[in-house]
Protein backbone atom coordinates (compact mmCIF):
# COMPACT_ATOMS: atom_id res chain seq x y z
CA UNK A 1 0.00 0.00 0.00
CA UNK A 2 2.12 2.77 -1.32
CA UNK A 3 -0.52 5.34 -2.20
CA UNK A 4 -1.38 7.67 0.68
CA UNK A 5 -4.38 9.44 -0.82
CA UNK A 6 -7.85 7.85 -0.97
CA UNK A 7 -7.92 8.12 -4.77
CA UNK A 8 -4.37 6.79 -5.06
CA UNK A 9 -5.22 3.83 -2.84
CA UNK A 10 -8.39 3.10 -4.84
CA UNK A 11 -6.43 3.19 -8.10
CA UNK A 12 -3.90 0.73 -6.68
CA UNK A 13 -6.73 -1.58 -5.57
CA UNK A 14 -8.42 -1.25 -8.98
CA UNK A 15 -5.21 -2.11 -10.85
CA UNK A 16 -4.60 -5.18 -8.68
CA UNK A 17 -8.21 -6.34 -8.98
CA UNK A 18 -8.19 -5.96 -12.76
CA UNK A 19 -5.08 -8.16 -12.92
CA UNK A 20 -6.60 -10.78 -10.60
CA UNK A 21 -10.16 -11.07 -11.94
CA UNK A 22 -10.53 -13.27 -15.04
CA UNK A 23 -11.99 -11.28 -17.96
CA UNK A 24 -14.72 -13.89 -18.56
CA UNK A 25 -16.02 -13.64 -14.98
CA UNK A 26 -19.75 -13.13 -14.60
CA UNK A 27 -21.25 -10.63 -12.18
CA UNK A 28 -22.19 -12.22 -8.86
CA UNK A 29 -25.93 -11.88 -8.31
CA UNK A 30 -26.43 -13.50 -4.89
CA UNK A 31 -25.10 -13.00 -1.39
CA UNK A 32 -21.33 -12.75 -0.95
CA UNK A 33 -18.98 -13.38 1.96
CA UNK A 34 -15.86 -11.19 1.86
CA UNK A 35 -12.62 -11.58 3.81
CA UNK A 36 -10.07 -8.75 3.61
CA UNK A 37 -6.63 -9.07 5.20
CA UNK A 38 -4.62 -5.84 5.12
CA UNK A 39 -0.88 -5.81 5.79
CA UNK A 40 0.48 -2.33 6.47
CA UNK A 41 4.16 -1.46 6.02
CA UNK A 42 5.79 -0.36 9.27
CA UNK A 43 7.12 3.20 9.42
CA UNK A 44 10.90 3.58 9.59
CA UNK A 45 10.55 4.83 13.16
CA UNK A 46 9.69 1.24 14.20
CA UNK A 47 13.00 -0.08 12.91
CA UNK A 48 16.61 0.08 14.02
CA UNK A 49 19.32 1.21 11.59
CA UNK A 50 20.05 -2.45 10.77
CA UNK A 51 16.39 -2.99 9.81
CA UNK A 52 15.40 -5.06 12.83
CA UNK A 53 12.33 -4.20 14.84
CA UNK A 54 12.78 -1.94 17.86
CA UNK A 55 11.54 -3.41 21.17
CA UNK A 56 9.34 -0.32 21.57
CA UNK A 57 7.55 -0.89 18.23
CA UNK A 58 3.84 -1.59 18.70
CA UNK A 59 2.62 -5.14 18.22
CA UNK A 60 -0.82 -4.14 16.90
CA UNK A 61 -1.67 -1.58 14.24
CA UNK A 62 -4.00 0.94 15.89
CA UNK A 63 -3.44 4.17 13.98
CA UNK A 64 -3.77 5.46 10.42
CA UNK A 65 -5.90 3.50 7.92
CA UNK A 66 -9.14 2.67 9.74
CA UNK A 67 -10.32 -0.82 8.80
CA UNK A 68 -13.77 0.45 7.82
CA UNK A 69 -12.28 2.94 5.34
CA UNK A 70 -9.91 0.33 3.91
CA UNK A 71 -12.80 -2.11 3.47
CA UNK A 72 -15.03 0.53 1.87
CA UNK A 73 -12.35 1.34 -0.71
CA UNK A 74 -12.04 -2.32 -1.72
CA UNK A 75 -15.81 -2.91 -1.80
CA UNK A 76 -16.34 0.25 -3.89
CA UNK A 77 -13.72 -0.86 -6.42
CA UNK A 78 -15.24 -4.34 -6.69
CA UNK A 79 -18.65 -2.75 -7.26
CA UNK A 80 -17.22 -0.43 -9.94
CA UNK A 81 -15.62 -3.44 -11.66
CA UNK A 82 -19.02 -5.20 -11.61
CA UNK A 83 -17.79 -8.13 -9.55
CA UNK A 84 -21.29 -7.94 -8.04
CA UNK A 85 -24.31 -5.75 -8.77
CA UNK A 86 -24.14 -3.87 -5.48
CA UNK A 87 -22.02 -4.12 -2.35
CA UNK A 88 -25.30 -4.53 -0.44
CA UNK A 89 -24.94 -8.19 -1.53
CA UNK A 90 -22.10 -8.55 0.99
CA UNK A 91 -23.80 -10.33 3.86
CA UNK A 92 -20.63 -11.30 5.73
CA UNK A 93 -17.52 -9.13 5.99
CA UNK A 94 -14.38 -10.02 7.94
CA UNK A 95 -11.55 -7.46 7.99
CA UNK A 96 -8.12 -7.71 9.62
CA UNK A 97 -5.27 -5.21 9.68
CA UNK A 98 -1.75 -6.03 10.83
CA UNK A 99 1.84 -4.96 10.34
CA UNK A 100 3.60 -6.50 7.35
CA UNK A 101 6.66 -8.58 8.24
CA UNK A 102 8.56 -6.72 5.54
CA UNK A 103 7.57 -3.69 3.42
CA UNK A 104 7.31 -5.80 0.26
CA UNK A 105 4.53 -7.87 1.84
CA UNK A 106 2.27 -4.84 2.37
CA UNK A 107 -1.09 -4.98 0.61
CA UNK A 108 -4.46 -6.65 0.82
CA UNK A 109 -5.64 -10.21 0.35
CA UNK A 110 -9.25 -10.48 -0.85
CA UNK A 111 -11.28 -13.68 -0.60
CA UNK A 112 -14.84 -13.93 -1.92
CA UNK A 113 -17.28 -16.78 -1.33
CA UNK A 114 -20.69 -16.98 -2.98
Amino acid sequence: MRACTPNGWKMEVRDAAMRAIPKESETITGPVSVTLAFLIARPKSHLRKDGTLKPSAPVHHTHKYDVDNLAKAVLDVLTDLQVWKDDAQVNDLHVTRAWAINPHAAGCSVTLQW
